[in-house]
């Protein structure tokens, strides 16, 4: 299975990080009044939309091979990207009518963002172990 998902890095990883991504820029840009309604705790969302952010592009980050120093350095690029866009998501809501940019609700991005790098981590790590991922390292 998971030589299927490398093999075809476009459908399977590049494709739902874009979408995903597209997806939290518009649900943040909805007005209070009007967001659809959701059967989770507004914390939780915020940890699941950054967790799967951060997932998919520290995957994105390390298979990719047209830029070698964010593949050999791709853990720090998701933390740091992903850092920045959820600092950025939060002020950005401040100025729609109805949301509220809130330290908790960027603690929760940022707990999302932790383990969904991790998570990323030991999907990479264990690929690498099986030779999925053949691409250069740091050595080259």
């Amino acid at each position: 299975m998971l030589k299927v998902i490398f093999r075809r890095k476009t459908l399977f990883i590049y494709i739902p990080l874009t979408v995903h991504w597209i997806t939290i820029f518009i649900l943040t840009s909805i007005p209070g009044d009007s967001l659809p309604e959701f059967a989770l705790d507004d914390k939780l969302k915020h940890f699941i939309a950054y967790f799967v952010l951060s997932f998919f592009l520290t995957i994105t980050l390390r298979v990719q091979e047209r830029y070698k120093n964010l593949r050999n350095h791709y853990i720090k690029f998701a933390v740091l990207i992903t850092m920045i866009y959820s600092t950025f998501d939060e002020i950005h809501q401040a100025f729609i009518p109805g949301r509220s940019a809130e330290v908790l609700d960027w603690i929760a991005n940022l707990l999302g963002l932790i383990l969904g790098i991790y998570a990323a981590y030991r999907l990479i790590r264990k690929s690498e172990a099986l030779n999925l991922i053949k691409i250069g390292t740091e050595s080259e």
